[in-house]
């Protein structure tokens, strides 16, 4: 089993420290969200990973990334299908907000290959 796997197994058996998280966060979610939202439309069409958006912010994984998550849900923000490394060398999705998508989904995928007979 992965640490990941073994992380979740544990975490599923104290959901109430997870509830009390979630609880604690609620009243500041939309300041959160509009920060995260900010960021991404101050950033353009070249987006930014969560990894860069929580460092910009001086924001926890925590609290980054499911407010960036309630964004794509509400459809301000998209995965534009482009790929940067993170800090620790990981490959991670680099979104954008939605007034700056089709830019960045355009630059982000490469131009259709003409085949000829």
């Amino acid at each position: 089993m992965s640490s990941h796997d073994q992380r979740r197994q544990r975490a599923g058996r104290r959901p109430e420290t997870s509830n009390e998280a979630a609880a604690s966060v609620l009243p500041f979610a939309p300041t959160l969200q509009l920060r995260v939202l900010d960021h991404l439309r101050a950033c353009g069409e070249r987006g930014a990973t969560d990894d860069e958006g929580e460092l910009a912010l001086g924001l926890k994984p925590q609290t980054y990334t499911p407010r960036r998550g309630e964004l794509v849900k509400l459809g301000l923000v998209i995965d534009t299908g482009a790929r940067r490394r993170t800090a620790s060398g990981y490959r991670a999705a680099v979104w954008c907000a939605v007034g700056h998508a089709i830019a960045a989904v355009t630059a982000a995928t490469p131009a259709p290959i003409e085949v000829r007979p």
